[in-house]
């Protein structure tokens, strides 16, 4: 993986330069790498619901998505030609009383439950919304840097905070010689300015026309990964700005394979892959929230990127994997009960 730093709200970018001793790995277009199949699996918007918890009792919910992940990945092991990916939207905390663990702790024990649950489970990449702002950028770098064994996004958040380097703006992929640009994108809507936090969010067209051109070179599937919105008409939660809409219909016809939506909890192409979610030749999708979807596209290179499908899983009908749930979840849930009996007055 190569992440990409700097600043991309300033003005367009002219170039990707690598680190010395760095480099960018060319395209391969060997015949026999084709027809390539490339799998991304994403949720979003779960805001930390990952588990259905009461005072004496846990039903499992991301274990559901774990279990999934992991059949997957293991069938394409020993397949050169297939990969998979696990993407999250944003807003990832504000929801349940996993948020309380982190904001004040049970003897020390402050954890970002759903980061180190995302890391557990192999999650690749996500971006920031707007929602995970919500207790300030210094406990959110604090939870990234500790909990989050993977990257996260936002090419149109600048932070002028004492806590730099906890996301970037986009990622560069490589998984078995196929390249994979993701760029990341954060809301204006809803955002809420904690003490010790000091940044703005650009216009989310206008950084993307900034960074893509000089990403796409680099890629041979490019992906905005955004937590916008579905469109500014959408009425299941505030946009500004743009929606994924708006910015699909600003950019050159079919110029990246897809974009992975949020924010608006829409579950998009629940029987399939919809001409009306293909906006002026990008497929959009959203999995809803709280968990009750997980949301796979399949693209594949031939070797030209296209999405060939998409669909909803419905995750109350997935298995839950006993194994993750035991090791990873319920020392959360453990902690998390404890809360149930403080006293509130």
């Amino acid at each position: 993986m190569y992440l990409l730093v700097g600043d991309a709200t300033r003005g367009p970018i002219s170039e990707i330069s690598p680190e010395d001793g760095i480099e960018f790995p060319s395209a391969d277009s060997s015949p026999d790498r084709f027809p390539f199949l490339l799998k991304i699996f994403h949720f979003n918007d779960l805001h930390n619901h990952l588990v259905n918890i009461t005072p004496g009792s846990s039903l499992p919910v991301f274990s559901r998505i774990a279990w999934k992940i992991r059949q997957i990945r293991k069938a394409c092991q020993t397949d050169p030609q297939t990969a998979a990916l696990l993407v999250t939207g944003g807003d990832d905390l504000i929801g349940s009383i996993f948020d309380e663990l982190l904001t004040e702790g049970v003897d020390s024990f402050s954890p970002h439950a759903a980061y180190r649950l995302y890391s557990a489970a192999g999650v690749d990449v996500g971006v920031i919304g707007n929602h995970d702002l919500d207790f300030g950028t210094r406990i959110l770098a604090t939870a990234i840097q500790r909990d989050a064994h993977f990257p996260l996004l936002s090419a149109n958040l600048r932070d002028y905070s004492k806590a730099p380097g906890y996301y970037y703006p986009a990622a560069i992929m490589v998984t078995k010689g196929i390249r994979i640009g993701i760029v990341g994108l954060t809301t204006s809507a809803e955002t809420a300015h904690r003490q010790g936090s000091n940044f703005e969010i650009a216009d989310p067209i206008e950084v993307m026309h900034n960074i893509l051109p000089a990403l796409k070179p680099h890629c041979d599937v490019l992906i905005l990964l955004t937590h916008l919105g579905f469109s500014l008409s959408t009425r299941t939660a505030i946009t500004q700005g743009a929606g994924d809409l708006e910015l699909a219909r600003s950019l050159p016809y079919g110029y990246v394979q897809l974009i992975i939506g949020a924010h608006t909890h829409k579950a998009i192409n629940e029987m399939g892959l919809s001409l009306n979610n293909i906006v002026n030749g990008i497929p959009i999708v959203q999995a809803g929230t709280m968990g009750q979807y997980l949301g796979e596209v399949d693209i594949t290179l031939r070797p030209r990127a296209v999405v060939s499908s998409s669909r909803l899983w419905l995750t109350s009908e997935i298995p839950s994997d006993e194994d993750f749930e035991q090791k990873h979840v319920q020392p959360l849930v453990q902690e998390a009960q404890r809360l149930f009996k403080r006293p509130l007055g």
